[in-house]
């Protein structure tokens, strides 16, 4: 009787803290995911309903006020949700500080040091452009053939 009570309990004292374990990793996985934080940020929302991956980010390092380059490659293996979500330009405007979409994200992108192989194809896109109150910019380019969604930021 006694030994069961000791196997019980250790079994207990094992099962707990492993499953403690597995559900602080899916409350990370689900916090931490970017389409949260475009959300809050932006309040643009990815299209959660089409299975997407995040296949690249870079961004420039934690900063005190936030300020900073964030990029941020989704892959997507449905295109019509995309193609819905906003109203894509497919011409190129300008920003803020900046003659085109494409300048402004070269700018931001040769700044974080991303490969070349790792920018969009500007051609190949259509542009979404949203700027806030404190002029940080974000800018979304929509590669319909390869199916990637590429977001670059800039916060001030």
């Amino acid at each position: 009787m006694k030994k069961n009570k000791i196997m019980r309990l250790l079994s207990i004292s094992i099962v707990v803290p492993i499953a403690m374990i597995f559900g602080m990793i899916a409350a990370w996985n689900h916090l931490s995911d970017y389409a949260r934080i475009l959300k809050a940020n932006w309040n643009f929302s990815l299209p959660s309903s089409s299975s997407y991956q995040e296949i690249y980010s870079q961004d420039s390092g934690a900063s005190f006020l936030g300020d900073g380059i964030r990029y941020h490659i989704f892959s997507y293996k449905e295109a019509s949700r995309i193609d819905e979500m906003v109203s894509w330009q497919t011409t190129e405007q300008s920003t803020r500080y900046y003659d085109s979409y494409s300048q402004a994200a070269e700018e931001w992108l040769n700044a974080i040091e991303v490969p070349l192989e790792e920018r969009p194809n500007y051609g190949e896109c259509s542009y979404w452009y949203q700027i806030q109150d404190d002029n940080s910019e974000m800018i979304v380019f929509w590669d319909k053939y390869q199916c990637r969604l590429s977001i670059v930021e800039s916060f001030l």
